[in-house]
């Protein structure tokens, strides 16, 4: 289908038991920009159409697809407004999303094929509009159990691809992905050593920019694409006795399949005369039964009756017949013995097959009967002779004569027909054998090559890892460097490799219907699908783990608090005079140092301290960085145009018409050196633990208000104030973590933004001078298009590559500044919490007989749900440090429902 690979399709779970797919498709300006370029595509130097060239056909390709009724002359002469007048209908498609839903998937295949598949267009109808050219992307939501622990799976087009919507769309899911997988067919896999060329220098800066090693997973494909031999050469398998075992019973196979082949040749070799003269003599049989004396002529003394004619069978063909009036016997219809024979050499010969052959007998009797015809002998004169011959005495002893011999025959011929039936069940069972070892040598060959494969990727991988920290190490210290030195324990590096066969498993889950028995693999498991769905579920659980902490972390905290505060109040009541007076010092609605809004003014201050402390770390970490990045941006620029400037002149003239964005990236390369001088800095940076003093800072704020808080308070409360302040303490504790990692996720999310800012940058420098190259027309175009890039860039390669660094240093501030928004909106909540928390010991209590069976009942139940809640917290620490929290049965620890 055409579009698969083109469009962005998202795919993730939902509850319900359809399939749904929203369809997006671009805007109306998106399309209007995109139909510009693809005019400028299309238009030659001369105002005529370069449709031959490969770039414009594409172009003309996608166009045509929507607007099928247009011809490229009538294109080119047209504006991009009127291309969107000439169909309405697409243009009110454009900026809509249309929401599909089918039962399975057969049915969605169907409804989807329209969107996404060029060759819906049928010959039927040449007006047919294709949609794919327009689709920005498609989200399909599914009830997969893969996706069902929340991983959603994003396939996207290539990074240049050409449609300009799709291509922003594809770096966008690429900024928010946090995992990438990497296919390709398994024989490509290692072959052309992919996972190490993964790791070249631009996906080295990728990698170091946004992401870490283990965020990589390799899937290799199409495992069922077997060639046994050659994998076996390859892999050296003959030494294997596994596979020299799977060889051995094959070849018992082959040879016993030739020995029957030699016997059925045997056996052909003595049925065939056999059924010949069993026939022959049923004939004569029937003959005689009919009162046909003539056939004593021809036995026994066959041979000599065959001989007497042997010389006339010439005169018989050549002779034509007279007295064609004249009455004569008429033929038996006969076929050929061969023919019967050879169609089905194992069809009994019984009987009552005489009719359906004859023999050469019968043709000697034909003979005769011709030689009659073509001498002028009377035929009726001559058998009235023969039968005055043969008197009935002679046929009886003839026709017991051959009933003698049929005798003798036909258990030959039973025989014969028996084994031939035999060797045909003992061939096709020796058929299904080899079938069947076969396919034990083919999913041993595969299994051996995805073994195989891992270890070679794996391997790759760890080299291109090394050749990257080697290159940054350089960078980093170059009079210290040694190769020599492992900057890293490498053999814990160790990449996620999943060799797959998508159409085996398919086909052993009977997805596929009439496709046939699966080609290599005998069950689920060796295609790896399942391993694959299980690793789907895997990456999804540090944040589901992550968010079910947090979530029994505030439910043991609430149940805690409800829990102190009721116990409080059981334990004696407050003098409403102590209650007061704390409530008027501490409570932030009357009081001006209220709790809330002491630690309010505090946390703020201690967040603005950390967002000029991230500031600053950011730029200790990075701005020399950047300067010695700008030096080499500057030095590389000209050769860098120069150099981009050798490709073929339709490609160049492409990329300049998309502002130096389409195959290569001309804005990426300029910038190439830089972010090569930056990357590892960069990622350093956010690895350092720059909250860890900032968490301290928090907690000492809130621990020196309880400590203020608790002088204030009267002897009677002291106590519950402590286990208040122990409640608050837990309380902070709880927030902050989920702090901490609503801060991580905006680090991390703004370090993909900035690490893919920096081309940006640049393009928009250069936007000015592309449309003056663009502009360039007729001979010397491309020189001088060529020529304002090289001038732009030579006059302002310094003030560009300077803004550029400074674009990285202001969205670094700005990062930071993000940081403390997300710390201010957390943090003024953890305020609150605390003076919830101290709140229960200045609250009025009423004590009615209601209120105490009210307490009691929701003092059970907190108690229960506080020790259930502790006790999975320990199971998840145990877990962590490595204990068995299952060591002990549910039973023993009271894992039952909450009554």
């Amino acid at each position: 289908m055409q579009a698969c690979t083109s469009v962005v399709t998202k795919i993730s779970y939902h509850k319900r038991k359809v399939i749904q797919a929203d369809v997006s498709f671009v805007s109306l300006e998106e399309w209007k920009r995109e139909l510009a370029i693809v005019l400028r595509d299309l238009a030659d130097d001369t105002g005529g159409t370069k449709i031959a060239d490969s770039d414009a056909a594409v172009a003309w390709g996608k166009v045509h697809a929507v607007y099928p009724t247009l011809s490229v002359d009538e294109l080119v002469e047209m504006d991009v407004q009127q291309i969107l007048d000439s169909n309405l209908d697409i243009a009110k498609r454009l900026g809509t999303t249309e929401t599909i839903i089918a039962i399975d998937s057969t049915a969605f295949g169907k409804e989807i094929a329209k969107y996404i598949d060029s060759s819906t267009k049928g010959n039927d109808n040449e007006d047919d509009v294709a949609l794919w050219p327009l689709i920005r992307e498609v989200h399909i939501k599914y009830r997969a159990k893969a996706l069902s622990t929340g991983a959603v799976l994003v396939d996207l087009p290539g990074v240049a691809d050409a449609n300009a919507a799709r291509d922003s769309i594809a770096q966008k899911h690429l900024k928010e992905a946090n995992r990438i997988w990497i296919l390709a067919d398994i024989t490509r896999a290692v072959d052309n050593k992919t996972a190490k060329d993964l790791l070249g220098e631009s996906f080295r800066r990728q990698l170091l920019s946004n992401y870490d090693d283990q965020c990589i997973t390799f899937i290799a494909g199409k495992t069922d694409d077997v060639a046994s031999s050659e994998i076996a050469r390859a892999l050296n398998l003959e030494g294997d006795k596994e596979y020299r075992e799977l060889e051995s019973r094959i070849a018992a196979i082959e040879k016993q399949l030739k020995e029957l082949e030699d016997e059925k040749k045997e056996v052909v070799r003595l049925i065939q005369p056999l059924g010949k003269r069993i026939q022959e003599l049923q004939r004569r049989q029937k003959a005689l039964v009919e009162g046909d004396g003539s056939v004593c002529l021809q036995y026994p003394p066959e041979a000599a009756i065959w001989g007497s004619h042997a010389g006339e069978k010439d005169k018989k063909r050549k002779c034509e017949k007279r007295n064609t009036n004249k009455p004569g016997p008429s033929k038996v219809p006969r076929k050929n013995i061969n023919e019967n024979v050879g169609a089905n050499m194992w069809t009994t010969l019984d009987d009552d097959s005489e009719g359906d052959a004859s023999s050469d007998s019968g043709d000697e009797l034909d003979t005769l009967h011709e030689d009659a015809a073509c001498s002028d002998i009377d035929v009726d004169d001559e058998f009235s002779e023969i039968e005055d011959t043969f008197d009935q005495k002679t046929m009886k002893e003839t026709l017991r004569k051959i009933e003698v011999e049929l005798a003798q025959l036909r258990p030959e011929r039973d025989r014969l027909n028996e084994r031939g039936q035999a060797m045909l069940l003992e061939g096709a069972s020796l058929t299904e054998k080899l079938a069947v070892e076969q396919k034990k040598k083919d999913m041993f060959c595969s299994l051996a090559r995805n073994k195989d494969s891992k270890e070679k990727l794996k391997a790759d991988f760890r080299a291109g890892l090394k050749c990257m920290d080697d290159m940054v190490e350089e960078q980093q210290n170059p009079t210290g460097f040694d190769p020599t030195q492992q900057l890293r324990d490498y053999q814990f590096v160790d990449l996620p490799v999943f060799t797959c066969s998508s159409r085996d498993y398919m086909r052993l889950s009977g997805q596929l219907k009439g496709d046939g028995e699966a080609s290599c693999f005998s069950n689920k498991h060796d295609t790896e699908i399942p391993a694959l769905q299980k690793w789907c579920h895997q990456l999804t659980l540090p944040a589901r783990e992550r968010a079910a902490k947090a979530f029994l972390h505030k439910l043991r905290n609430l149940a805690q608090n409800v829990k102190v505060y009721i116990e409080r109040i059981q334990n004696g009541q407050i003098a409403g005079v102590n209650r007061s007076a704390l409530r008027l010092k501490w409570e932030s609605s009357v009081a001006p140092e209220g709790v809330a809004r002491r630690l309010s003014r505090e946390f703020s201050v201690l967040s603005n301290k950390c967002i000029l402390d991230l500031q600053q770390c950011f730029r200790d970490g990075l701005e020399e960085k950047c300067k010695a990045g700008v030096e080499l941006a500057v030095n590389s620029a000209l050769e860098t145009v120069d150099q981009f400037g050798k490709m073929h002149h339709s490609t160049y003239r492409a990329t300049i018409r998309r502002d130096g964005s389409f195959k290569r990236d001309l804005n990426i390369e300029l910038v190439d050196p830089f972010t090569k001088s930056i990357a590892y800095s960069f990622s350093a940076m956010f690895e350092k633990d720059i909250f860890g003093p900032f968490e301290v800072s928090i907690v000492n704020a809130i621990a020196k208000l309880l400590e203020d808080f608790q002088k204030t308070i009267a002897e009677e409360l002291l106590s519950g104030a402590r286990h208040q302040g122990k409640a608050c303490h837990k309380e902070a504790r709880t927030v902050l973590q989920n702090t901490m990692e609503a801060v991580k996720e905006t680090v991390s999310s703004q370090r993909k933004e900035i690490s893919r800012s920096i081309a940006p940058v640049v393009q928009n420098r250069l936007r000015t001078t592309y449309d003056l190259a663009k502009a360039e027309k007729g001979p010397g175009s491309m020189a001088r298009q060529k020529g304002h890039i090289r001038s732009f860039v030579e006059r302002n390669k310094d003030t560009m590559f300077q803004e550029a660094a400074d674009t990285i240093m202001t969205a670094l501030d700005n990062a930071a500044v993000a940081v403390g928004q997300t710390l201010g909106q957390t943090l003024a909540t953890l305020a609150a919490k605390v003076e919830i928390s101290l709140a229960v010991l200045w609250e009025e209590v009423h004590d009615s007989a209601s209120e105490q069976a009210a307490r009691n009942h929701t003092l059970a139940l907190v108690s229960q749900i506080h020790d259930r809640v502790s006790l999975y917290i320990e199971a998840a620490r145990l877990k962590e440090e490595g204990d068995d929290p299952l060591k002990f049965e549910s039973e023993d620890i009271g894992l039952h429902p909450f009554r």
